[in-house]
């Protein structure tokens, strides 16, 4: 059975100045350019911790930051290596490696949302799903991480048109099928999904200390 490693953290507060600047320092140049470009110290505590838990989820297998190319999508790669996907919400921060296959990630932070500002992403099935659900949230961040995790998978992102997609029996037909795995009771109070071309995996948690 294929193995699916994820490594997250929790972040609520900032690092020190001294102990930020450490771990940016290990990212490669351009990299530590893009988690600088964020004002807020949340955001940029987010994008270090991923390239953090990205580099330690590589690390196994010889491969560096250092190594990852783009497509045209501008989804992150490595040639002929494990494929891999990051993704944070709220306080948590996550990153999924897998040797075998594609995988997609996503998270979300379970919060109150005004839907009527979201009916353009889904189809009428979940539509109607969403306006009988005794926990409209809950439904609204499964369906949500349904299709990020799946269109990240894909590599297509927002190029394809998120009310198109549906999940039936776990599974999301777009170019190639990918099943769907729920993360229930992985962290409270948020909503996670895997996607993958993989029918049957075994998920691996690794929890990682960013903090002195």
């Amino acid at each position: 059975m294929t193995i699916a490693h994820i490594y997250y953290t929790q972040f609520n507060q900032p690092l020190s100045p001294d102990l930020f600047k450490t771990y940016l320092h290990t990212l490669p140049t351009d990299l530590q350019h893009k988690v600088q470009r964020f004002v807020r110290w949340q955001d940029q505590h987010a994008s270090l911790f991923a390239r953090l838990l990205l580099q330690e989820a590589l690390q196994p297998y010889q491969l560096t930051l250092q190594q990852i190319r783009y497509t045209e999508y501008q989804r992150p790669y490595i040639y002929h290596s494990p494929d891999f996907n990051v993704a944070h919400s709220g306080e948590y921060v996550i990153c999924a490696i897998m040797e075998q296959g594609r995988i997609g990630i996503d998270i979300e932070k379970i919060r109150p949302v005004e839907m009527q500002h979201f009916t353009s992403i889904f189809s009428s099935n979940q539509q109607q799903a969403l306006a009988q659900a005794a926990n409209k949230l809950d439904l609204f961040f499964k369906f949500w991480t349904q299709k990020e995790s799946a269109i990240k998978a894909d590599g297509r992102g927002l190029n394809i048109e998120l009310d198109t997609i549906e999940s039936i029996n776990n599974q999301v037909q777009l170019e190639h099928t990918w099943f769907l795995h729920e993360m229930t009771h992985f962290l409270p109070d948020y909503a996670c999904h895997l996607a993958t071309d993989q029918q049957d995996i075994n998920v691996k948690f690794q929890q990682k200390y960013f903090y002195e």
